[in-house]
């Protein structure tokens, strides 16, 4: 898998990202909007809280540069097939996906059909309108075949699910066209990926920022480790962009904040980190994180019995405090029952296949 410190490193950040992603959440569920008036200590934890989208963008360009890898030196070594590749990347997103979903259904029916939550004037910005709509098999099954945001909404009150098919179908995009220019052949995917990516232009601003991440590994590894100076000039734009990035609506934003990601991502590559819970919960929970916590935190305020939004305070912070480790353990334990196990299904998934036929090998990605 390369050099341990990079993926370190690596997995730290989706660890800080999962967690931003998710704190975000519980703030916009349970407090007010910010107003003036509010004190010093509450406009920080709004500043704090309100950096989830630009986070999916780190993990975009972060997943970029893990399946690039994957695919340019699995190519390179004439290792690469269809068959493989598919079986790795389905088996690491449903092993997830699968429970998750099951697990949302069941927490929002007691969400939605039960406890009859959201009231109409709620106004959390994340809980999208009439989202008891959401709530049906059909679409269910259009999240577990990736068709959120294409042909169906995200299943109930998951809303986050919408960056997996945005994942799914980058995965598909990036190795058709790079083995069609690597070949100089045409090739049935590559002629399937760009007409999927012309029927589905909505997600080329995100695939432009996943891209990114390509241009990371294929940059770090033609030209080594970035020097310190120009690893700390990296870091301006990235703080910049970071800060001004916001669910705007318009992928400039989120493209300009995915390059400045290249340059100081590249430098911490290099980082001497050694292995703490930040990178462990980041190498096996912070999917986990990403993918449930929204139905567990929509049941738990439901359960609550709030009528609306707390106003901030010390202790309205506080619960938002206490509700998000919450969520992070929960998160925790739900991985040891899926993602853990995501070698293990690979390989069962993998001898059965080959039952029925020939099959190739997947690399192992993170």
């Amino acid at each position: 898998m390369g050099d341990r410190r990079q993926i370190l490193s690596f997995d730290a950040l989706r660890a800080i990202a999962a967690v931003l992603v998710m704190s975000s959440h519980v703030r916009d569920v349970l407090l007010q909007e910010y107003r003036q008036g509010f004190g010093r200590l509450t406009q920080i934890f709004y500043i704090v809280t309100s950096w989830g989208h630009p986070a999916v963008i780190m993990f975009f360009v972060l997943s970029g540069y893990w399946i690039t890898k994957a695919v340019v030196e699995r190519q390179e070594a004439g290792a690469f097939t269809w068959s493989g590749y598919l079986l790795d990347r389905l088996t690491r997103l449903w092993v997830v996906l699968l429970p998750a979903l099951v697990l949302g259904a069941a927490a929002d029916f007691v969400t939605l059909e039960v406890l009859h939550f959201p009231p109409p004037n709620w106004g959390s910005q994340s809980i999208l309108p009439h989202i008891e709509t959401h709530y049906s098999l059909p679409y269910f099954a259009a999240n577990v075949l990736f068709l959120q945001g294409l042909f169906a909404p995200t299943f109930g009150t998951n809303g986050p699910l919408w960056t997996l098919a945005n994942e799914f179908w980058y995965y598909l995009w990036f190795p058709a066209l790079h083995i069609a220019v690597a070949t100089r052949r045409i090739t049935v995917p590559a002629i399937l990926a760009l007409g999927t990516a012309i029927l589905f232009h909505s997600f080329l601003p995100g695939f432009v920022c996943w891209l990114c991440g390509s241009a990371l590994y294929l940059l770090s590894r033609r030209f080594g480790p970035v020097n310190a100076t120009w690893g700390i000039i990296g870091w301006l734009p990235f703080v910049v962009f970071f800060f001004l990035d916001h669910d705007s609506g318009s992928g400039v934003h989120d493209i300009a904040l995915a390059l400045a990601c290249i340059l100081p991502f590249w430098r911490m590559k290099d980082w001497p980190l050694k292995k703490g819970p930040v990178a462990a919960y980041g190498a096996g929970s912070s999917y986990s994180l990403y993918a449930m916590h929204y139905p567990l935190l929509a049941v738990v305020v439901a359960l609550l019995g709030l009528h609306e939004r707390l106003r901030p305070s010390v202790l309205a912070i506080g619960a938002c405090l206490a509700l998000s480790a919450a969520l992070i353990l929960a998160a925790w334990g739900f991985s040891q029952l899926t993602e853990r196990h995501t070698r293990r299904v690979r390989q069962w998934a993998g001898s059965l296949g080959r039952s029925f036929g020939p099959g190739g090998t997947a690399p192992e990605l993170p």
